[in-house]
């Protein structure tokens, strides 16, 4: 397996990403898209490009602006921001791969919807612990996060973009302590078929648990496996 950095330039930074590329030929590839205050190099994402890369996957990975390695200033990654970011690493790998699936956690999952319903190439969609009501889980943050990032919410339309997305597997676990649960059956009730809902009991925000990261990678890989190929 080859490993190599990409770099892409957005809105002129430099969004950097790896590269995760199998020898098979015609394998398709995941991108992952990680959480608000999360980065491409985070446990969990380094978990899923090794069980995915294991069982005849390529991963790109990447950090939004303003997050790990790529540039600009956090205050200004606002979602319509890490959308073009994302659109732009979407647009390189179908230049180089026809299979595409995306997964994302938290914001990166709410990301992957807008960017689902806009690119039809999209094969397979994966969500964890993705926000719907966006609004409500940062209102009371206000003062902490950048006015900006709130603000922008009114350009999004996530409940819109949900009912435009299919192939999509939604996993939560119960115990969120940041999006309520709720969230994931909206999401899974506003999704076209084929569709299915994955409540796992006892999981966290960021499925902290090792066992039960383990049953939502497991679920994740069955699901790309079963819409990819």
């Amino acid at each position: 397996m080859l490993v190599e950095r990409v770099i892409l330039e957005v809105d002129k930074l430099k969004i950097v990403g790896v590269l995760h590329r199998i020898q098979e030929q015609n394998a398709p590839i995941i991108v992952t898209c990680h959480g608000m205050l999360s980065t491409k190099d985070s446990e969990k994402y380094l978990e899923i490009a090794d069980i995915l890369t294991k069982n005849g996957i390529n991963v790109l990975r990447f950090d939004f602006r303003g997050c790990g390695e790529s540039e600009g200033n956090f205050a200004n990654s606002t979602v319509t921001a890490r959308l073009r970011d994302l659109e732009a690493v979407l647009q390189y790998v179908h230049s180089m791969f026809e299979d595409v699936g995306l997964l994302g956690s938290s914001l990166g999952g709410t990301i992957s919807i807008l960017a689902a319903s806009k690119f039809k190439f999209i094969k397979a969609l994966v969500t964890w612990a993705a926000p719907i009501f966006l609004k409500e889980i940062l209102n009371p943050l206000r003062g902490v996060i950048p006015e900006g990032f709130i603000k922008d919410l009114e350009n999004v339309d996530i409940t819109g973009a949900a009912k435009e997305v299919s192939h999509i597997l939604v996993i939560h676990g119960d115990r969120d302590e940041i999006v309520p649960v709720r969230d994931a059956h909206v999401l899974f009730n506003l999704a076209k078929e084929p569709k299915e809902l994955k409540i796992i009991r006892g999981g966290d925000h960021r499925f902290t648990d090792p066992e039960l990261r383990k049953k939502a990678l497991n679920e994740s890989l069955r699901w790309f496996k079963q819409h990819l190929y």
